[in-house]
């Protein structure tokens, strides 16, 4: 990959909570409310070592199950094994991916957490008068991502999925 805005490893995650405030940091509301959370929390989870066109790394699918470990475990809030879904290397495909996106969707209510976890590549799309932030799925081309759909998570359009939870669900 000889894009400039190339990140070896990008991690992201989102926290949203389904009764946020509107100040925004990053463009993505912060939850200035202390209360304890008392809905279900829900989590996707990506993580890419082993890309199919891309330099694979090395441990992005173990940071994934780590941080999936972490929310089944008591210190994480022991979320039960079936509000979580993990993708990793092979499996992190755009349509399992929004499939995912679109049942938590279904699923959560006002007063619920979902997080959503990327560990993997990460580029921009620099061509278009938008630079837009990408994450690269495990199919994702090296490169040339103008007018690609299938194979990456545009930033823009993931904080619009994700502005669904942040607005009560």
């Amino acid at each position: 990959m000889t894009s400039r805005f190339f990140f070896p490893e990008c991690f992201l995650c989102f926290l949203c909570h389904c009764h946020l405030t509107t100040s925004e940091c990053e463009g993505i509301p912060k939850n200035t409310d202390t209360s304890v959370v008392r809905g279900a929390t829900y989590a996707i989870i990506i993580g890419i070592s082993k890309y199919k066109n891309v330099t694979p790394l090395q441990y992005a699918d173990r940071d994934a199950a780590a941080f999936e470990n972490l929310l089944l475990s008591n210190a994480g809030g022991k979320v039960p094994e079936a509000n979580i879904e993990i993708f990793l290397n092979d499996k992190a495909t755009r349509t399992y991916v929004g499939d995912a996106i679109s049942e938590v969707a279904r699923k959560a209510k006002p007063g619920d957490r979902v997080y959503f976890f990327f560990a993997g590549h990460g580029d921009m799309e620099d061509l278009t008068q938008v630079e837009n932030g990408l994450l690269l799925l495990y199919n994702s081309p090296n490169g040339n991502y103008f007018g690609m759909n299938d194979d990456v998570l545009e930033i823009l359009d993931l904080k619009r999925y994700l502005s669904l939870f942040q607005n009560g669900a």
